[in-house]
């Protein structure tokens, strides 16, 4: 339970960290049926009051080394504000046949800095030949728009649109803001002023994958609890079994005077004592696999190349803790219960 917990923690902070990372102080601008919208319209947005840049940027599909990935155009002045500062060097221009991707991307595609490989799209079936001029570490905006293991090719939006029939447009708008607070008021223009487009905040983001976050949270919960389950039904056949093996102690203590609260307590402070030292040893192991999974599993054997950081709550800790000591609580009850009915005289003979 502290193991999916944690991970989905994990989870949670990985994307909020991606969408702060993209759109911090920003608004994600695109049509309704996400059609192709005129690169003019970039003009018209940056007039809005509290508008302080907008981005246009073109996405749309490729095949590299036959292989499908995501082609991005973005201006080159901009892609420093996208990505980190890259190993190489950035396009020399927005319209050049020049890109950059991530450091895993290049590795997949078997390509080193200074390599050229075609590039097909749909709309250029014969390809384009482009040059690698840089590698960047993996980041929150390439993975999000990876799909699976595709890698995603950044180019000057010019050979984006060039490459993608669709000059003189753009896919997104990226509206950066000169401050959160007249967000609400730079929506409200942009949507007044053209109706078809659909307006996206981090906040909205954070929303709409939070809810899948709290979902799959759900889901490994439901998880958890057939664990417990067994857990709980481990801790019952326990106590059930130490009762058999006590059963002429129990007759002692009965004889000498023992009430049946005193046989309850001695057992249900048995089962109290195993689920307490099992939620501390679980809680620590489970926060173990956690650091194992995130560190050395996803890195190595999942090829996406994707990192999630480790966190360590102490609240996922304490709830996984109380979980097993109630559990065991409630497993003890019906062994603890049925130890008080040992009769003096039939324990005393057991053997």
């Amino acid at each position: 339970m502290v193991s999916l917990t944690s991970l989905t923690l994990s989870m949670k902070t990985r994307i909020k960290e991606d969408i702060e990372s993209l759109l911090s102080s920003a608004i994600l601008v695109s049509d309704t049926d996400l059609a192709p919208i005129p690169i003019y319209i970039a003009d018209t947005m940056q007039q809005i009051a509290g508008v302080r840049s907008v981005v246009p940027v073109v996405i749309g599909g490729c095949i590299a080394m036959r292989e499908p990935g995501i082609l991005l155009g973005v201006p080159v002045s901009e892609i420093l504000s996208f990505v980190p500062y890259p190993q190489g060097r950035l396009p020399s221009s927005d319209d050049v046949a020049e890109f950059i991707t991530t450091d895993f991307g290049a590795s997949s595609l078997r390509l080193k800095i200074n390599g050229s490989l075609k590039v097909i799209t749909q709309y250029m079936s014969a390809g384009l030949n482009m040059q690698l001029v840089g590698t960047t570490e993996i980041g929150g905006f390439f993975q999000g728009l990876a799909a699976g293991t595709g890698s995603v090719i950044v180019t000057g939006i010019s050979n984006a649109q060039r490459m993608l029939n669709v000059r003189g447009y753009a896919t997104y708008f990226i509206v950066r803001v000169s401050d959160v607070a007249v967000a609400d008021q730079v929506i409200r223009e942009i949507k007044a002023t053209f109706p078809r487009t659909k307006v996206l905040t981090e906040r909205d983001l954070l929303r709409n994958l939070g809810n899948i976050i709290d979902t799959l949270d759900a889901l490994m919960f439901s998880v958890s609890l057939v664990s417990l389950a067994v857990s709980g039904l481990s801790i019952m056949n326990s106590i059930a079994m130490s009762v058999a093996e006590k059963r002429r102690e129990i007759g002692v203590l009965k004889s000498i005077g023992a009430d049946n609260w005193h046989v309850l307590y001695i057992f249900m402070l048995q089962g109290i004592i195993l689920g307490a030292i099992g939620g501390m040893i679980g809680g620590a192991a489970g926060y173990a696999l956690t650091y194992l999974l995130l560190k050395t599993f996803l890195p190595n054997f999942i090829s996406i190349g994707l990192q999630f950081p480790f966190i360590f709550d102490l609240g996922a800790y304490f709830r996984g803790f109380s979980v097993a000591l109630i559990l065991s609580i409630v497993a003890s009850i019906i062994p603890s219960w049925n130890a008080t009915k040992v009769r003096p005289i039939e324990s005393l003979r057991y053997e």
